[in-house]
């Protein structure tokens, strides 16, 4: 997969990045989950629906979009969320890109159950279904086989929408997210560093936003903060609303252009 296209399924996918650094971390293995209703879940709701497009410079390259689901699996009902990302404009004339990843959670942890991977890049194909024990920190991979874990690793997906709800609350200025996934069946390590906090401009009007970047190391992939860049609304909802990314021929932007059935607690919804 060529950094072009990391960088178009970040929108979707929350990126992917290995860091290791001590701090004021917030991590999802120190963070003590709320065995609350469904109800008391202002984060999210069934239905959301949130469309980016990604430009390099004035040229579209491509769309990405997540969703918001409720579905019964057995005796039980799970979040279902679905991250698509895929080629448009000019790029799509010139390179195929459909990646589709399915991630079933728990609706009280935010813990994945399950997760599946279905890329389609040109002539590639490769799909994927993870299971997650709980019980015996063991990973199922259809590709890997039995895989041991650490408690609390999370897919990809999920790792999105667990910060949102859970880590990003209060998150103060140079406090790093720290968040464990497995993904293209390695463990990977998302750290990010609350920056500052300030307005940008949006298709939705001036929006305040917590402004995150990754940590930098010698021998990290990122030289500098300003290389990769997230916005996200400096409310209980926590969207991303826009991303900022160097890459080797410009800089890539993500936009947030598009949303249905966001929470009522949405600054969006104000303007």
């Amino acid at each position: 997969m060529n950094k072009i296209t990391l960088l178009l399924v970040f929108t979707v996918l929350f990126f992917e990045i290995s860091f290791s650094q001590k701090g004021n971390i917030i991590s999802i293995d120190n963070h003590r989950r709320d065995s609350t209703i469904i109800s008391d879940n202002k984060t999210y709701q069934i239905g959301e629906y949130l469309r980016y497009e990604a430009k390099i410079g004035i040229v579209k390259g491509g769309e990405a979009s997540l969703t918001t689901r409720i579905e019964a699996i057995g005796d039980s009902y799970y979040y279902h969320f679905r991250a698509i990302g895929k080629n448009a404009g000019i790029a799509g004339n010139f390179y195929f890109l459909e990646n589709i990843y399915d991630s079933y959670v728990d609706i009280i942890t935010g813990l994945p159950i399950k997760s599946v991977r279905n890329v389609k890049e040109n002539n590639y194909r490769n799909y994927n279904e993870v299971l997650f024990n709980r019980f015996n920190n063991e990973i199922i991979s259809t590709n890997k086989g039995v895989i041991k874990s650490m408690p609390n690793v999370v897919d990809v997906v999920s790792a999105f929408y667990y910060a949102r709800r859970f880590l990003f609350n209060n998150l103060q200025k140079d406090q790093i997210v720290l968040v464990t996934v497995y993904f293209e069946d390695k463990f990977v390590t998302l750290k990010f560093k609350h920056s500052k906090v300030e307005k940008i401009n949006s298709d939705f009007g001036k929006i305040e936003c917590i402004k995150l970047v990754p940590v930098i190391e010698p021998n990290g992939p990122f030289k500098k903060e300003k290389d990769l860049q997230v916005w996200v609304t400096n409310d209980v909802t926590h969207i991303i609303l826009k991303v900022k990314a160097a890459v080797a021929i410009g800089t890539a932007h993500f936009e947030l252009k598009d949303f249905e059935h966001i929470s009522e607690s949405s600054v969006l919804n104000k303007k």
